[in-house]
């Protein structure tokens, strides 16, 4: 080898190493994997969540019964508009509260206790003036009651929503106090 091309191998060398170091920094790395998709996790639901559940659903049946009743025996038309609304309402709640026990193992009852179907039945045989006594005494009860249950709900629940459903019925309870007043 003659000391030319020797002398061309060392200048080379360095040169070709560096130029080799460069290109690896050239290429990009490989996209990360992808994340596992995160899994869905129900809101868990306290024992007074669960109470409230319960105690919702059971106001709901005996207040869509009572509407149902308004919307056919009321003498006045804006009870029984009144009435019409809070069914569509009522069916609007239950449709949410059984969305929302889809992910836990709740079954709500369908009937109404026996203390709310004697005034369910009560409410049905009247009918003109007299039910409309009644009818406004019982969902001025009704909506006060409820009230203190909604707002119980909003102020201790961690469950948002939970807490989402109990403000939206507060505000339909406002509207309809609103209404018969």
């Amino acid at each position: 080898m003659s000391p030319a091309s020797r002398f061309r191998l060392h200048a080379l060398l360095p040169f070709m190493t560096s130029l080799l170091a460069l290109s690896a920094c050239t290429h990009a790395q490989p996209p990360a994997p992808p994340l596992p998709p995160l899994k869905a996790m129900a809101a868990t639901l306290t024992p007074a969540d669960i109470a409230f559940i319960q105690q919702l659903n059971t106001m709901n049946i005996v207040q869509s019964a009572t509407a149902a009743s308004a919307k056919t025996n009321a003498a006045r038309s804006d009870l029984a508009t009144l009435g019409a609304t809070i069914l569509q309402d009522t069916a609007a709640q239950k449709t949410a509260l059984a969305k929302l026990l889809t992910t836990h193992a709740i079954t709500l009852p369908t009937t109404a206790p026996k203390e709310d179907q004697t005034l369910i039945k009560r409410l049905q045989t009247l009918h003109g003036a007299a039910f409309d006594r009644q009818y406004l005494r019982y969902l001025s009860r009704e909506i006060t009651r409820m009230k203190a249950v909604l707002d119980a709900e909003i102020i201790a629940s961690s469950n948002m929503d939970l807490v989402k459903l109990a403000k939206d019925i507060n505000t339909k309870l406002a509207a309809y106090q609103a209404q018969i007043q």
